[in-house]
C-alpha cells in the first residue's frame, strides 16, 4: 500500500493547486467571458459576410469593443454585467434583443442600467461629430475609433464656433466622447479599436472577410487562454509551493525539536518540499487550464468546471511521474500499478467520472467500465508521449511498450464491456418510458 507519507505529500500538492485555483477565478471568467464575445462576434461576421465593409464596420467594432470591455472587467475581478452590452444581440443569445433602440451599448448590473453607449464609425470625422450631437444621444458614451478622437474633437469646436450647435449639445458630445468603452462603475476600459485594427476585416471584394472575422476571433481567444494558463500556473506553483513549504516546515522542525533531525538538514529539506511543490503546482496549473478552456469550448460542463479540471490535472502529474520512474526502472510493476490507483484512479476518474455516471446513469452505473477504459486511455497516451519524446535506452523502451501494448488491449476489452453497459441502460431507460 501507499506510505501515509507519500500520500500526505500528494495531498498537499492537490491542496496546494486548489488554492491557486481559487486565486484564479477572475482570469478564467474572463476567458469564458471572451469566448463569449468571440462566439457572438463570429456570428456576426457570418451574417456580414455578403455585406460591404463600409456598411458593416460599425457594427464589428460594437462587438470588438464589447468582448474587449467584458473580458477586461471579468480579468479584474469586477462585477460583470447582466447581458452582453450590445444591444441588438437576441435575448437567447444573452443580448436585449432591441434592433432599433437608441443606444447601441447597454451595462447593466443587478438589474440596473449603469450606462449606455452610441458607436459611430465613419470615415467622415465632421459627420460623426453631427451624429454625437444629436439630442437623443444626450447622456451617452459616445464610443469611436480610438485614433479618430481629435479629429472630431476638432468638428465639435469648429461647430460651436460657427454656431452649428448649442453649447448644451458641445458640451454633451465633448465630455462623453470617448475612444474606450468603459465600466462607469470600475472605470474599467475596452482599451480601444484603430481604424487600422477595423480594416484587416474589409476583404478584397470590398466586403466584410468573413475569413479575417474568424482569424480575428481565433487570435483574440488565444492571447486569453495564454493569460490563463500562465496566471494559473504561477498562482498553483506559488501555492502549491507556499502549502508544501508550511507542511514540510511542521515536518521538519518537529523533527529538530524532537533530536531527529539537525537544523541545517532540516532547512535543506524544507527548500526541496518547497521548490518540489511549485513546480508540480505550475504543472498542473497549465494542464488544468487546458482542459478547463477545452471543457467550456466543447461545452461539456464538468470539464468546464475549474476544481473538476484541476483534480484531474494533478492525477495526470502524478501519473505520469510513477510512468517515467517506472520506466527508468526506479519502481517495479506492482508499484506502479499502486501509483496509478493512487494518483489517476482515486484523482481523475473517482471525481471526474463517478460524477458523470452518477448525473447520466443514475443508480445503473457502470463505474468500473468507464474508470478502467479511461485510465487505460491515459497510460497509452502517456507511454506513447514518453517513447517518443524521453531518451530511453533499449530496456526502458521495451518496459514501457510492454504496458503499451497490454492497456491497449484492455482498452478494447473495456469499450465493449462500456458498450454493453451502455445497451442495458437504454433498454431499461425505453422500459421506463413505455410503462
Amino acid at each position: 500500500m501507499q506510505s501515509n507519507k507519500k500520500m500526505a505529500k500528494e495531498d498537499t500538492y492537490h491542496a496546494g493547486a486548489q488554492i491557486g485555483n481559487t486565486f484564479s477565478k477572475n482570469v478564467q471568467a474572463g476567458t469564458d467571458t471572451a469566448i463569449q464575445g468571440m462566439d457572438l462576434f463570429r456570428a456576426k461576421g457570418a451574417n456580414l459576410g455578403k455585406v460591404g465593409y463600409e456598411q458593416g464596420k460599425g457594427n464589428l467594432f460594437e462587438f470588438i469593443e464589447a468582448a474587449k470591455l467584458t473580458k477586461n472587467v471579468a480579468n479584474a475581478g469586477v462585477q460583470t454585467f447582466d447581458k452582453f452590452p450590445v444591444t441588438d444581440i437576441p435575448i437567447s443569445k444573452g443580448g436585449y434583443g432591441e434592433h432599433t433602440a437608441p443606444d447601441d451599448f447597454r451595462l447593466q448590473k443587478n438589474g440596473a442600467i449603469i450606462g449606455r453607449g452610441q458607436a459611430k464609425v465613419n470615415n467622415d470625422p465632421h459627420r460623426a461629430a453631427v451624429n454625437f450631437t444629436n439630442p437623443k444621444y444626450f447622456g451617452m458614451q459616445k464610443n469611436t475609433t480610438i485614433d479618430s478622437l481629435p479629429e472630431i474633437q476638432e468638428q465639435l469646436r469648429k461647430m460651436l464656433d460657427k454656431g452649428e450647435i448649442s453649447k448644451v449639445a458641445y458640451d454633451d458630445a465633448w465630455n462623453n466622447l470617448t475612444g474606450m468603452l468603459t465600466d462607469p462603475d470600475s472605470g474599467i476600459t475596452s482599451g480601444g479599436t484603430t481604424v487600422v485594427e477595423l480594416k484587416q476585416f474589409c476583404g478584397k471584394d470590398g466586403k466584410v472577410s468573413v475569413e479575417a472575422v474568424n482569424r480575428y476571433a481565433k487570435r483574440f481567444e488565444l492571447k486569453q487562454y495564454g493569460r490563463e494558463m500562465a496566471s494559473t500556473s504561477i498562482n498553483m506553483a506559488t501555492s502549491s509551493a507556499i502549502v508544501s513549504g508550511i507542511v514540510s516546515s511542521v515536518e521538519n522542525m518537529y523533527a529538530v525539536l524532537n533530536d531527529r533531525k539537525e537544523l541545517d538538514g532540516a532547512i535543506k529539506d524544507i527548500g526541496v518540499e518547497v521548490v518540489k511543490g511549485g513546480v508540480r503546482g505550475g504543472l498542473i496549473g497549465t494542464i488544468s487550464s487546458v482542459f478547463r478552456i477545452g471543457g467550456n469550448k466543447a461545452n461539456i460542463p464538468l470539464l468546464s468546471d475549474s476544481s473538476s479540471a484541476t483534480v484531474m490535472a494533478a492525477g495526470i502529474v502524478e501519473g505520469g511521474v510513477a510512468l517515467y520512474e517506472y520506466a527508468k526502472g526506479e519502481i517495479g510493476a506492482e508499484q506502479l500499478i499502486e501509483e496509478l490507483q493512487n494518483t489517476t484512479i482515486k484523482s481523475a476518474t473517482t471525481i471526474y467520472f463517478s460524477k458523470a455516471a452518477t448525473v447520466v446513469f443514475g443508480v445503473a452505473n457502470p463505474f468500473i467500465p468507464i474508470a478502467v477504459y479511461s485510465v487505460a486511455n491515459y497510460v497509452v497516451a502517456s507511454t506513447r508521449e514518453i517513447m517518443k519524446n524521453a531518451k530511453l535506452n533499449v530496456q526502458e523502451y521495451t518496459r514501457l511498450a510492454q504496458i503499451y501494448n497490454e492497456t491497449a488491449k484492455l482498452i478494447d476489452e473495456y469499450r465493449k464491456k462500456l458498450i454493453a453497459q451502455l445497451e442495458l441502460y437504454e433498454i431499461g431507460q425505453r422500459q421506463m418510458m413505455a410503462e
